[in-house]
């Protein structure tokens, strides 16, 4: 009698707990909205302030030139500039972007000319160059540095 009681009682709550179980698993994946507390302002997000130099090469108008966005951007002058397809740029292909030294000096390989690697990572030197803070995005006033402006030249 008691061995029936126990495995009524046991049986019950396993019962009870599967039961249960599909509703509190509902509860837990749903998000209840909760309301701004009522001395919250509401406030449009500020627009970032920026500069002509800058809204003219950055892609997403956030006010920012990042890192990723200038890798982006070299890349895709790279397909643009490279006309004959052969996944390297010469000097005339370059439309004045670079003169004979830079060339020379970009040209690591020195084999037929700019592959795409020496491509980004003259990229990302003149990144480096017009960041000095190190925080992965130009800003207006670092865009407008001679490396800043070395940099939009370049990927113009």
């Amino acid at each position: 009698m008691n061995k029936t009681v126990v495995l009524s009682a046991g049986l019950l709550a396993a019962a009870t707990l599967l039961a249960l179980a599909p509703a509190a698993e509902a509860t837990s994946r749903t998000r209840v909205a909760k309301a701004a507390p009522a001395h919250a302002a509401k406030v449009a997000p500020a627009k970032p302030t920026s500069c002509p130099e800058l809204n003219a090469v950055d892609p997403d108008a956030d006010g920012v030139w990042t890192l990723r966005e200038v890798k982006a951007r070299a890349m895709a002058v790279f397909a643009k500039l490279n006309t004959d397809g052969d996944r390297t740029l010469e000097l005339d292909e370059l439309a004045g972007r670079l003169n004979k030294e830079q060339f020379a000096k970009v040209d690591v390989i020195k084999r037929k000319g700019i592959d795409r690697l020496e491509w980004l990572r003259m990229a990302k030197k003149l990144f480096w160059a017009a960041n000095p803070d190190r925080d992965l995005s130009l800003e207006c006033d670092e865009i407008a540095s001679p490396a800043g402006r070395a940099l939009a030249y370049v990927l113009r």
